[in-house]
């Protein structure tokens, strides 16, 4: 197996990808300009987003979403990531984007293009509160039921 770090030409692409990663590209984006601009992996074939993202891992470069993530003022009183919420309520992300398609949750996009919500501690409740209507398979016996 091979090094892409031993090899001749690694140095000069390892910049251009750190280069264009410090311009504010997304790892798909460096990828593309990267094949526009004719380099190739270690292994001779275009770059991939996944060949950028493991470069990235590599050199220990961090991707945009985790530099926009650090900015300290993302992210305003009551406002969140979808991700964040959905973990801290232990809910699914369904149930959030729904009633942010239906207008009832406040949303808008950050900078890197994932939702930032805000819910307060009412909506907070509401989300995590039972569902409205039962289960549909209600019909099915418990498995200790006599038959």
């Amino acid at each position: 197996m091979r090094l892409s770090s031993r090899l001749s030409d690694a140095g000069p692409r390892e910049a251009r990808v750190r280069e264009l990663l410090q311009a504010g590209l997304s790892a798909a984006k460096a990828a593309e300009q990267l094949r526009t601009e004719g380099y190739k992996t270690a292994r001779g074939i275009p770059f991939s987003e996944s060949c950028v993202r493991a470069t990235m891992r590599r050199l220990g470069i961090l991707s945009t979403r985790s530099l926009v993530r650090q900015e300290p003022d993302l992210c305003g009183p009551h406002e969140c990531f979808i991700s964040e919420l959905t973990r801290e309520l232990q809910i699914g992300p369904a149930k959030v984007y729904g009633r942010i398609m239906a207008g009832t949750i406040p949303a808008r996009r950050a900078k890197d293009g994932r939702w930032v919500v805000t819910v307060d501690e009412e909506m907070r409740k509401a989300l995590q509160s039972q569902r409205k209507y039962a289960p549909t398979n209600t019909h099915r016996k418990p498995p200790d039921a006599p038959p």
